[in-house]
């Protein structure tokens, strides 16, 4: 059974592209995933008509869920298949191979030449990447000697020898024969590194003005090869945030903070892959200043841990800070703030994050309690209404009567207890009697069955209908629960023992949690209604 806890957080999952972390009762993580939409494929391993066997046996495990939100469905793939190298997930069975994206390596030699690799190595090379799909990396490759005639080969350089066809078919400069000069080789290098970190909108505008000027000449074969180079330019454009090529350590921290808490999520990065991330929820006083409340953070996080060369923070932390940081790596420690750039993009990401995980742990929790508090206070009533049961009948034209059942936890709709009703003891229209007869149903059930007493019942309709649910609560003999009605016309809430109706502000965040539950009951109820009076037709047309 999915806990209530679990429930609600797949109720607030965004709509967006990331990673999944789910775990079980130990707090392990026993499978991590991807997806384009969280919201849609994170629901799915809960609704039982698409479980298959692997899947059911990983949903009776799952008591936990994480998220990472990222920008792009690429980006996914990328963090799913580092988090899973390094936890290992016992329900994640690909990837065992140790298999990474591939790169594109150029050489630190005279006349460097670039080829694919799929690891980092420290050679002095530089590295471009990771590509997904692992086509795009050849494609990176050829374009960029079609572009820039970078050798691929491993030939001696500056020989006497013949060149190879890739000189004669413009594929290289052929500096294996001494066609070509350091610094015109040079420069087309740096153009290639130029078009493979990325900044190739002046290329594109190059090549589009190449194409319009060979069309212009009729050499339209010409033109349709510059059209696809463009359109495979076009196609590898986007960047990869998740990973960076170069051999960097370096940890990345997100922070959200509201009312007196902090929650502060760091991504840690080694060897230029992100490979784990943590998560805490600390206080936050009002007398401490976010960059204090930062540097608190950092000097205990690395009490127990190494701190690596570059940490990067949404808000410089004190000078001191740093000092010791450096002082207990043994060398220095770059505390920085980027305002541009990868870094930049890395820590706009992380406080998506830190919100979205703030929201997820205290956010509604906080709200929620805040929200309950007032209506206690607001209703009279003995305790916080934690648990709200909302009662509706429908009928059409006194035929067909129906009743619903729908209850509230902490604020947030509980539908596995919702229930439906066929109301048996009424002939005709009357309102009354047939809520008098659910409620009476309901907690006779209760009493026998030990099932949760709800804070608050909530009936839909005025004084008569909370008389007939007061007098079935009387007959069942558990006249304590709290009971109270909201009359649709002028919103008024009538509760036993007062003349005059609770008439709260249309702005009232207690009045929107009421008419949220009298909503839902009607919703039901009418539903259920329609169901019930559509079935015969179904029934005949077979």
């Amino acid at each position: 059974m999915v806990s209530d806890r679990l429930v609600r957080k797949l109720d607030e999952l965004p709509d967006s592209p990331g990673v999944y972390l789910f775990k079980n009762a130990a707090g392990e993580i026993i499978y991590i995933g991807k997806a384009l939409s969280l919201r849609n494929r994170v629901r799915q391993y809960f609704q039982a008509h698409r479980a298959g066997e692997k899947v059911s046996f990983l949903v009776e495990e799952i008591e936990d869920l994480e998220l990472v939100v990222v920008d792009t469905e690429k980006e996914a793939w990328v963090l799913e298949s580092n988090l899973i190298r390094t936890h290992r997930p016992k329900y994640n069975t690909n990837l065992k191979d140790d298999k990474q994206y591939p790169l594109l390596r150029l050489t630190s030699e005279p006349y460097p030449r670039l080829s694919l690799v799929r690891r980092v190595e420290k050679d002095g090379a530089r590295y471009f990447g990771p590509f997904i799909p692992a086509a795009s990396a050849r494609t990176s490759l050829k374009l960029a000697q079609k572009f820039f005639q970078i050798r691929w080969c491993t030939e001696k350089m500056g020989g006497r020898r013949r060149p190879c066809l890739d000189y004669y078919i413009k594929r290289c400069l052929g500096p294996c024969a001494n066609l070509t000069t350091p610094d015109a080789y040079g420069q087309a290098v740096r153009n290639c590194i130029w078009f493979l970190e990325g900044k190739h909108e002046e290329l594109l505008g190059v090549l589009r003005e190449q194409m319009s000027r060979v069309a212009g000449e009729e050499r339209f074969e010409e033109a349709a090869r510059i059209r696809d180079m463009i359109s495979d330019l076009e196609a590898i454009k986007e960047r990869q945030k998740m990973i960076v090529p170069q051999l960097v350590d370096q940890d990345i921290y997100g922070y959200y903070r509201a009312g007196a808490q902090a929650l502060i999520l760091v991504f840690n990065r080694r060897r230029g892959i992100v490979v784990d991330k943590s998560e805490f929820i600390v206080p936050a006083p009002e007398v401490t200043t976010d960059q204090e409340l930062i540097a608190e953070v950092l000097l205990q996080f690395y009490e127990q841990r190494p701190v690596p060369r570059n940490v990067l923070v949404p808000l410089a932390p004190p000078v001191s800070c740093q000092e010791i940081l450096s002082e207990r790596a043994g060398r220095r420690v770059h505390v920085t703030t980027p305002s541009r750039g990868e870094g930049h993009r890395l820590l706009v990401l992380l406080a998506r994050n830190a919100r979205q995980r703030f929201d997820a742990h205290l956010g509604t929790e906080a709200e929620s309690a805040r929200l309950l508090s007032e209506a206690q206070r607001l209703l009279s009533l003995p305790a916080q209404p934690r648990r709200i049961e909302g009662f509706d009948i429908s009928h059409l034209g006194g035929t067909g009567t129906v009743a619903s059942l729908v209850v509230f936890e902490n604020g947030q709709p509980l539908k596995r207890d919702y229930r439906r009703y066929h109301v048996k003891t009424v002939s005709g229209p009357d309102d009354f009697k047939s809520m008098r007869e659910v409620v009476f149903r309901r907690y006779k059930r209760v009493l026998e069955e030990d099932l949760p007493r709800p804070d608050l019942i909530l009936i839909d309709g005025g004084k008569g209908q909370l008389g007939a649910a007061l007098e079935a609560l009387t007959d069942v003999g558990v006249t304590s629960l709290p009971t109270a009605a909201i009359a649709k016309r002028e919103e008024e809430i009538y509760v036993p023992g007062s003349a005059d109706p609770i008439r709260l502000p249309h702005d009232s965040p207690v009045l929107h949690l009421i008419q949220r539950v009298r909503d839902e009951a009607h919703r039901f109820a009418v539903a259920f209604q329609r169901t019930t009076r559509e079935a015969p037709l179904r029934r005949r047309r077979k």
